[in-house]
């Protein structure tokens, strides 16, 4: 358990650990370096390193191992991290309270970049609605790191179609989604009804790059079936591999709901595969310890109705 020495307290001066001590302590942790951290808090070196001093004479542990250059938390600083940072959301969930007092609200939120472009602008118009006061602020990225921001108290939820790990986040499924093969009109699998999973031995594919959802559950099925493809490109951007689809550099794997105008316009054709059949999961995610105010609330009832206005 991490202790308190009144001789380095005394020796040092350090009469009291603040919020601006854990804020920079976990941002540390959070970089892995001392000089990210003071490039991201906009502060110098110097501080960062008297900050942790201070902390570290305070409680009189080590919070870190220094070696070749990185750092490496220690069992104590271990137990501070999990501590310091369960008090700077507390904090912050206060502060947010107290805002919300006010007719006022912000709502802060993220999507994956396929919710991002298909179905988030629906449920915020739909929020806008309802909570005409509430001001939204939307972060399209992918899951890891709507995750992390959603931990770290940076989002109030997030809308993501890949698997979240940390235990302290809500994981709520709302819809599946399904994921066709996609060509270009000229492409000699448009004219087929449908293609044998051998037949996209060696064809040239447009991937997502290696972490997406997307992409895992199109291995899956590749692996299980032996079967290699060209990866001629490696994208994060759907809108990017559904204009190389239509320009005709190969194939891809991509939502229904993205291509859907595409489909109908007929400038993108899907390709059922024989016994293949692609979903995966949109999920609302947050924080287990989310204070519940007026605009979050509202934001997480329309998500879980979200079928019912499509």
């Amino acid at each position: 358990m991490l202790g308190r020495s009144r001789y380095y307290r005394t020796k040092r001066g350090v009469n009291a650990v603040t919020l601006r001590h854990l804020r920079i302590f976990v941002e540390v942790v959070n970089c892995g370096k001392m000089s990210e951290a003071a490039s991201k808090l906009y502060i110098s070196q110097s501080s960062i390193s008297q900050t942790i001093a201070e902390l570290e004479s305070y409680y009189n542990v080590k919070l870190f191992d220094r070696l070749s250059k990185r750092l490496f938390l220690t069992s104590s600083g271990r137990e501070l991290y999990e501590m310091a940072s369960k008090v700077i959301l507390s904090y912050d969930e206060m502060n947010q309270y107290m805002t919300h007092i006010t007719d006022r609200q912000e709502l802060k939120v993220g999507a994956t970049f396929t919710i991002g472009a298909t179905v988030m602008t629906q449920i915020l118009k739909r929020l806008n609605g309802t909570c005409p006061n509430v001001t939204t602020r939307v972060v399209v990225d992918r899951t890891p790191v709507l995750e992390r921001q959603i931990l770290h108290g940076e989002l109030d939820a997030a809308l993501v179609e890949g698997t979240v790990k940390s235990p302290d986040v809500v994981v709520q499924k709302l819809m599946q989604d399904e994921l066709f093969l996609v060509c270009s009109p000229e492409h000699p699998f448009a004219g087929k009804e449908q293609v044998e999973i051998k037949e996209l031995e060696g064809q040239d594919f447009i991937m997502r790059e290696p972490q997406s959802k997307t992409r895992k559950i199109f291995e899956t099925y590749l692996e299980r079936e032996h079967v290699a493809v060209a990866e001629k490109w490696t994208c994060n951007n759907p809108e990017t591999i559904k204009s190389a689809v239509i320009s005709g550099y190969g194939l891809s794997v991509l939502s229904e709901r993205y291509v859907r105008r595409e489909l109908e316009k007929g400038t993108i054709k899907a390709v059922p595969v024989r016994d293949i059949h692609m979903v995966r999961d949109f999920s609302l995610v947050y924080h287990k310890s989310k204070y519940r105010f007026p605009a979050f609330v509202n934001f997480v009832t329309i998500c879980s109705n979200f079928s019912e206005i499509q």
